[in-house]
């Protein structure tokens, strides 16, 4: 059926701005999905929802109410699990309910990597401060503190000694729904990030850029280059990598965001999440990759595949726009 598409987009941060702009460009209808405040997505939206994106039987009810055709977010891992249990429940194109769980929640994609192969740092959970003091001797300072399901960089401190455990501990809690924390290896090395096509279950480009983040204890990514030119040897195996990663956690029909440390040549996989990356990196894909982004994930969530000349390779059915 031909036509504008309703479609569901999970907050109405300055990083989905874009994607409705875009939603709207090409004709469809900008459904948001987002609490009610200061956030410039909501005076562009078609339609406005005040609702937690988090609250996923809801979302589903407004979805529903609507017959959506598609439901995404880009910049923000809060959505994620939400827009999992819409793809399971409606049958919609993009990754599930499980796999966007293993994607959000630290601990469970730590467990996933290690069941999988995939390199990763050491780690251990902890639901008291006690067994956190313990642990972090066990696996030797510095260590990195982590909040079980926080998005981005919040509730992630770099912690030295002992002293400053305690700071980093309530601080991974505050922001956190969760009762435990990650304790991890801090990786000493460079850390680069990957933005990943993923159309199916195929991993189909892998777009190395390079992080410049704040400086620690608390690591924030503010900008990115692409493309990354990594020595040969070292760019195979971080992609090789990195695509295991992605199909451990069986993200689905997106561009999913991926952290990545180099340790003397060694990469170590951080995080990965089941969506696009945030300041900028779509805009970074469009100059280098030379096609939209954001229509692309757009399409894929359609349930479309997007053939540009990049993706010639894909043996895929192309579906009619």
């Amino acid at each position: 059926m031909h036509g504008p598409k309703k479609i569901l987009v999970m907050g109405a941060g300055i990083y989905q701005v874009p994607l409705i702009r875009k939603i709207k460009a090409m004709g469809h209808i900008a459904i948001v999905v987002s609490p009610h405040g200061n956030y410039p997505g909501i005076v562009i939206a078609d339609e406005f929802i005040d609702l937690n994106t988090k609250n996923r039987k809801n979302v589903l009810e407004i979805a529903k109410q609507f017959g959506i055709s598609a439901v995404l977010t880009t910049g923000t891992d809060a959505a994620v699990p939400a827009i999992g249990y819409l793809v399971d429940e409606l049958g919609l194109s993009g990754t599930g309910f499980e796999s966007a769980q293993w994607s959000m929640d630290k601990l469970l994609m730590k467990q996933r990597f290690v069941e999988c192969g995939v390199s990763t740092a050491i780690f251990a959970s902890v639901d008291n401060f006690e067994d956190l003091k313990r642990e972090a001797i066990a696996i030797g300072y510095p260590v990195m503190v982590k909040a079980i399901d926080s998005s981005g960089s919040r509730g992630v401190t770099q912690v030295s000694s002992e002293p400053d455990l305690s700071s980093a501990y309530k601080t991974a809690l505050s922001v956190s729904e969760s009762d435990s924390v990650i304790v991890e290896k801090c990786l000493k090395g460079v850390e680069i990030g990957a933005q990943v096509v993923v159309v199916g279950s195929e991993v189909v480009e892998v777009f190395l850029h390079s992080d410049k983040l704040t400086p620690p204890p608390i690591s924030a990514p503010i900008g990115h280059a692409m493309p990354l030119q990594l020595q040969k040897n070292l760019d195979e195996k971080t992609k090789g990598l990195i695509q295991k990663a992605v199909m451990a956690l069986k993200i689905k029909d997106t561009i999913s965001n991926v952290d990545i440390m180099v340790v003397n040549n060694e990469p170590f996989i951080l995080e990965v999440g089941a969506r696009m990356g945030a300041t900028c990196l779509p805009e970074n894909i469009s100059i280098y990759a030379g096609f939209d982004a954001y229509e692309f994930i757009i399409r894929l969530s359609l349930g479309k595949i997007p053939l540009y000349q990049r993706f010639i390779r894909i043996r895929l059915m192309l579906l009619c726009c």
